[in-house]
């Protein structure tokens, strides 16, 4: 076995016990399935991931990942000698990671598939239980946890540094973990809020109206006015792991007073926790310090009102296209940026959409279903009656006619990396998109939408960024995955599916002809849909010892190529 050697039996055993600490008990031999299939996967990723950034120009024949990474760090010696300060040592402790932690998901899936095949008789597939025996915001609960360990491109996804596998498994959605909430306060001298501290106040109060009444409570306990303060939920890990050290001096200052109320919340996601009873609101809480890279906009609400009023102005694009409000914001002013201590309420998005729609994560779509063994988006397409062709039509239009014309008019293009969406369907078909989050948005990058007379050559490379932008949000991290997802499953050839696809975004250019100057509608066109693409390269990015280094690589046009 590929695995024999190193720490195999020792995490097996590990494994088994933590899984048997909620109440799963598995033989040895189904753990070691599990650790062996993890491994699998993992050695695939990282033969894939480096054939695509072209790191060697011919397969490296391996069985075991850290023999691979081995032949792979002597071969780089010669065709990239700056690779002998790559962090190989690290990337070898979170491939080992995420083995661990994928194999423990694995194992919890497989368990709670095999639980949903007995609960779920009498419905022919998973989307008729989503749709018909459930509310739209229990489906999208199972829906986040249930997906949370789908295929990954990184090899090192499932690695989680500074965890222990024993906080993974009682804080992540995959494992339908309940988050115990700390609640916290900060005094009013040491805060900001978005919009203003007034409104967070009132939001705090209506979403948990109970806790904030035993919040008072404790701090009227302490002699202390809670008048003076502001609640904050406080993740645990992040309360266990950093607030206690990095916050001493506000602590012993009563700036800030660490309270261990708990409150169980479940995890919807890695970023949302959702309080019980069907609540309009989701609660973001900080986990970790701040990446710098999380937010390059001063204002985020501002950014969303600004948004919004376009989406309103253009009637959500035929309600094709929404964002994910957040209501309010409190967090610690900290103006060395060392501690990110902070709370969000964002809308619940399922009080977006009526009652006959619900709210699909984009990862969910790709998992096979427990009851018809297919693809969760194959069972849709089917129950549509539409064919796959139509169904995918169907749905690049109502992904990209929104943010074409936000990118073309506005100057608006997501984050590649926090843009795949929530998707709103409706009697089995695709009616809009959700976006998530505005992290990493970039606002008006185009130079001719400032008022501004920038040369030809500047405005030709801004449009380029954007298409870029666009390209790898839309395409290569969403569409691609769709045409695979059809391609295996319903035997039509990739090429057949991204001419349907290039059919698409060539009407819509069409469409944005009646209000866009022709020149410069024409030089979005072309880049597209016959320039170059380029795509990150995470797994180089990842082994750089320069932090948070942007490494690209050109790739061909897919619509040139098929």
């Amino acid at each position: 076995m590929a695995l024999a050697y190193g720490n195999f039996h020792e995490l097996s055993h590990q494994l088994r016990f933590l899984l048997f600490e909620i109440g799963i008990g598995l033989p040895q031999n189904s753990i070691d399935y599990f650790i062996t299939l993890a491994h699998k996967n993992t050695l695939n990723r990282m033969q894939q991931a480096v054939m695509a950034e072209k790191l060697c120009d011919s397969t490296i024949t391996s069985h075991h990942i850290h023999d691979f990474v081995d032949l792979l760090q002597f071969k780089l010696k010669s065709t990239i000698p700056e690779s002998q300060f790559y962090q190989w040592n690290n990337l070898s402790e979170q491939l080992t990671e995420s083995i661990a932690n994928e194999a423990l998901g694995l194992a919890y899936l497989h368990n709670w598939n095999t639980k949903l095949v007995k609960e779920l008789q009498g419905y022919d597939s998973l989307w008729q239980w989503l749709y018909q025996g459930i509310t739209a915001s229990e489906a999208l609960l199972f829906l986040e946890q249930w997906s949370s360990y789908n295929e990954a491109y990184m090899p090192t996804s499932f690695a989680k540094k500074g965890y222990t596998r024993r906080e993974i498994l009682q804080t992540s959605p995959g494992f339908q973990a309940k988050i115990r909430v700390h609640w916290c306060a900060l005094h009013k001298s040491v805060t900001e809020a978005q919009p203003n501290v007034r409104e967070y106040d009132q939001f705090i109060k209506q979403a948990f109206a109970k806790e904030h009444l035993i919040w008072r409570e404790k701090i009227m306990h302490q002699r202390l006015s809670p008048d003076e303060y502001y609640p904050i939920p406080v993740h645990p890990l992040q309360w266990r792991k950093e607030l206690q050290i990095t916050l001493a001096p506000l602590i012993d200052a009563k700036l800030v007073l660490l309270h261990p109320n708990h409150q169980s919340l479940l995890a919807l996601s890695q970023e949302y926790l959702l309080p019980p009873n069907e609540s309009r609101y989701l609660l973001k809480l900080a986990s970790q310090r701040l990446n710098p890279e999380e937010r390059n906009i001063d204002d985020q609400f501002s950014t969303y009102q600004s948004l919004n009023c376009i989406l309103k102005d253009m009637d959500n694009y035929q309600n094709s296209l929404y964002l994910n409000d957040p209501f309010t914001e409190l967090k610690l002013r900290d103006t060395n940026k060392q501690t990110n201590m902070s709370a969000s309420l964002h809308k619940n998005p399922v009080y977006t959409i009526s009652t006959e729609q619900r709210v699909l994560p984009f990862s969910s779509l790709l998992m096979r279903s427990p009851i018809s063994g297919k693809p969760l988006l194959a069972e849709l397409i089917e129950s549509s009656q539409m064919t796959p062709i139509d169904y995918l039509a169907l749905y690049t239009n109502t992904l990209l006619f929104g943010q074409l014309h936000l990118m073309v008019k506005h100057g608006v293009t997501f984050n590649p990396s926090t843009t795949q969406p929530l998707i709103i369907v409706e009697k089995d078909r695709p009616q809009g998109i959700m976006i998530r989050t505005l992290d990493g948005l970039q606002l008006n990058s185009n130079p001719e939408l400032k008022g501004q007379v920038p040369s030809a050559a500047f405005v030709s490379q801004a449009i380029k960024n954007d298409c870029l932008r666009f390209v790898e949000s839309n395409v290569l991290n969403n569409l691609d995955a769709w045409v695979r997802c059809i391609n295996e499953y319903f035997q039509i050839p990739q090429k057949q599916l991204w001419t349907v696809i290039k059919d698409r975004l060539t009407a819509l250019f069409e469409q944005l002809s009646k209000d866009i100057d022709p020149k410069l509608l024409s030089q979005y066109k072309h880049s597209i849909l016959t320039g170059d693409w380029q795509q990150e390269c995470l797994l180089q990015r990842s082994l750089s010892p320069i932090k948070n280094r942007s490494m690209t690589l050109k790739i061909p046009n897919y619509f040139d190529q098929f």
